[in-house]
């Protein structure tokens, strides 16, 4: 009775139109150099042999339907030991709807096993996959709306399209340098949560005007109708790093562009606008005269660390004469015009900055750079998963309003991750212990990249967000405390970035926050059936149910008929009044936000 008459005063009715159910989940894993998923420990003469990744997925996928099991999905990169510069990986999706009343946790590891990298074989380096289980909400429970998605090939249309091979410039440090080689470039997400907007051209951009957006810059339609595809989508725009003609494109949208209608001639966007982003060909002239103009200047500002070649840093005076470069070349209105039709009415404060942008994209903009971005600017709510075809070993987590965490033991070259505490705590050792460290990331907002050390050292934000500067040929300056949690004696690392606050964690601070994982998660059990279990119990449920509103002092009775009589005077009032007002919250999160929805209607 307290608690109904709370709401005397003024009694609320929130409902969210559009709410998603689901969950993520993956894993990262280094192999050792036998190409053994075998973990070394401190105790001579014993190791602790790691289960298969279909089996760690298997538990894991089976703990995360408590957010949705109405269907899922895999994405797994396994690449090779290299002993110089990034290769292309072996890359496997699979999607699945799930069969009634069976696990959906068994088809996915089936799917898994049979069409994706295993992270076995001699030559392999690294597995990253992530994964995902859905409750379908916001689009229809079809393939094509599943998770993973990635912009290229997430729809009805190109189901199967593969990665594009592009031109791409990264640290081989066998040459102790940037080089380009042919690579496949993409990048496959998954998403929990909404994305309702994203702040772009001072304004709102709705995320359904966001994709018809997108499909413009990208010059690449694709026919989903979830939200989720446009985040994947927005992130592949901003990963520019190694990748001229793209850095020159989205310093063209940066700069030039003052909304998003320029890319459909002013039009507004729809299916049926035009398209006058410029196409591959400009952008691939545009990249011709840049890498010419790097190609003077890259031993003056890619400088290598240390005597192994692992690691470069950037040398900003190098930077500045690049630049310096680049802007005397376009200065002439008629060499912009060979170059880019228009680009002749550029002023010279727009030549400066489309420089500033596409070189520093170019340097600067990897995946964690670009997914940080991309969450700093959206509205909605969000637990991020990304792995990049051109980033070997390395994934990048993003949280804001969404739970995520990340498990891991110091000792092993194994991480999980996902939204469910429960899944991080499955079994991953032949004799069934689970890792032994967690760590909850700040729904606030914050993103991690957790992988092989970067090749490139840019030092670390501090509290103020300023960049750590880093002196000619050594690690990062002392000023700054370190922001990396190494894992698996330094073949990991773990870098974590607040968005609210702009700064890097320091070691100490990830530390902090790290939790003991206790129990094992049970095991799954694929021959129970749950929903056998529950009509089983249902009739006893029932009972309890009506013998309690069967008594007349019973707390749920006396509180309803409170609730009641309160909501009829209410009714009364708006009736006599003419009111408009709002009477009734009901909450609810994750799975029992549907129970709420359902009692809504029913109210109705």
């Amino acid at each position: 009775r307290n608690a109904v008459g709370a709401f005397h005063a003024r009694v609320r009715v929130l409902r969210r139109p559009r709410s998603t159910m689901c969950g993520n989940l993956g894993l990262l894993l280094v192999v050792n150099s036998s190409g053994r998923l075998v973990v070394r420990v401190v105790v001579p003469g014993h190791a602790e042999e790691l289960k298969e990744p279909a089996a760690i997925l298997r538990e894991m996928i089976a703990a995360t339907e408590i957010r949705g099991g109405q269907a899922g999905g895999l994405s797994a990169f396994q690449f090779a030991t290299s002993g110089s510069g990034v290769t292309a990986p072996v890359v496997g999706r699979v999607r699945a709807i799930a069969r009634k009343r069976y696990p959906l946790a068994d088809d996915l590891a089936r799917l898994f096993r049979s069409q994706c990298p295993s992270g076995k074989g001699k030559d392999t380096g690294s597995l990253t996959v992530v994964g995902h289980t859905r409750f379908a909400t916001g689009s229809a429970n079809k393939l094509p709306e599943l998770h993973p998605h990635d912009w290229g090939s997430s729809g009805y249309l190109k189901e199967k399209q593969p990665f594009e091979i592009e031109r791409i410039w990264s640290w081989d440090r066998a040459a102790a340098a940037l080089v380009a080689s042919p690579l496949p470039f993409g990048v496959q997400l998954t998403h929990n949560g909404d994305f309702d907007a994203v702040e772009a051209y001072s304004g709102i951009v709705l995320n359904s005007e966001l994709g018809l957006w997108l499909e413009r810059a990208l010059h690449t339609p694709n026919s989903t109708t979830g939200d989720s595809p446009k985040m994947v989508g927005l992130i592949s725009l901003l990963r520019v790093q190694g990748r001229w003609a793209p850095a020159a494109r989205l310093a063209w949208l940066r700069v030039v562009c003052t909304r998003t209608t320029d890319v459909s001639d002013g039009e507004q966007l729809s299916k049926l606008a035009p398209n006058t982003c410029p196409p591959a060909a400009v952008w691939e002239a545009h990249a011709a005269l840049l890498e010419a103009a790097w190609k003077r200047h890259a031993p003056a500002i890619a400088i290598p660390i240390g005597t192994d070649g692992r690691q470069y840093r950037i040398a900003s005076a190098g930077v500045r004469a690049l630049r310096t470069d680049i802007i005397e070349q376009l200065a002439n209105p008629a060499a912009r015009a060979a170059l880019q039709p228009g680009a002749e009415l550029w002023s010279a404060t727009t030549v400066r900055a489309f420089v500033h942008h596409a070189v520093r994209g170019w340097l600067v903009a990897d995946l964690h750079t670009a997914l940080a971005e991309a969450l700093s600017r959206a509205h909605g709510s969000f637990g991020l998963q990304a792995h990049c075809s051109v980033e070997p070993g390395a994934v990048v987590l993003g949280c804001k309003g969404q739970p995520m965490g990340i498990a891991f033991s110091v000792s092993m070259p194994l991480v999980l991750f996902g939204s469910e505490a429960s899944a991080l705590q499955v079994a991953v050792t032949a004799d069934g212990r689970p890792l032994s460290t967690r760590l909850d990331m700040d729904e606030v907002g914050e993103t991690i990249r957790v992988g092989p050390p970067a090749a490139l050292v840019e030092g670390g934000y501090s509290a103020l967000g300023a960049r750590a500067r880093l002196a000619a040929g050594r690690a990062p300056s002392t000023a700054a405390a370190p922001t990396t949690l190494l894992l698996s004696g330094g073949q990991l690392e773990l870098r974590a970035y607040s968005l609210s606050g702009a700064f890097e964690s320091t070691r100490l601070q990830l530390q902090a926050r790290c939790v003991s994982i206790g129990n094992c998660t049970p095991l799954f059990d694929p021959l129970a059936d749950l929903v056998a279990i529950d009509l089983l119990q249902t009739p006893s449920v029932l009972h309890t149910i009506d013998k309690d509103w069967a008594d007349p002092h019973s707390a749920n009775r006396a509180a309803a008929s409170e609730l009641a009589d309160y909501l009829l005077s209410r009714m009364e009032a708006r009736r006599t009044a003419r009111l408009d007002t709002v009477d009734l919250l009901i909450g609810g999160v994750e799975v029992s936000l549907w129970l709420s929805e359902q009692i809504a209607a029913d109210i109705r």
